[in-house]
């Protein structure tokens, strides 16, 4: 375990969850593990449908965040080029080997 990450168990369903410290984003789950009553591959089927349906919900909402990031920091960079375009009249900075 990280320290920058906690270790917990859901007391409802015992789910074993990984959250980081920072976000409080759950970085991993691992379900606990269930009694199988009976098989039925038609069951199977179902949870591997469902499974792949909620990857695929993980998949658009990590690639839609993704998008929110890159927007964040194309908007930071242009402020920054603003502010470096209207602070251009000032004095060159001094170099640090200069200094001695």
């Amino acid at each position: 375990m990280d320290k920058k990450t906690f270790d917990l168990e859901c007391p409802c369903c015992g789910a074993r969850l990984e959250i980081d410290a920072a976000t409080g984003k759950v970085l991993f789950s691992k379900e606990a593990p269930q009694k199988q009553k009976d098989f039925s591959f038609d069951g199977q089927l179902e949870r591997i449908r469902a499974q792949k349906q909620q990857a695929d919900q993980l998949f658009n909402k990590a690639f839609q965040d993704e998008a929110e990031r890159k927007k964040l920091l194309e908007r930071k960079f242009e402020e920054a080029q603003k502010r470096a375009q209207q602070d251009k009249g000032g004095p060159p900075p001094r170099n640090p080997l200069d200094m001695d």
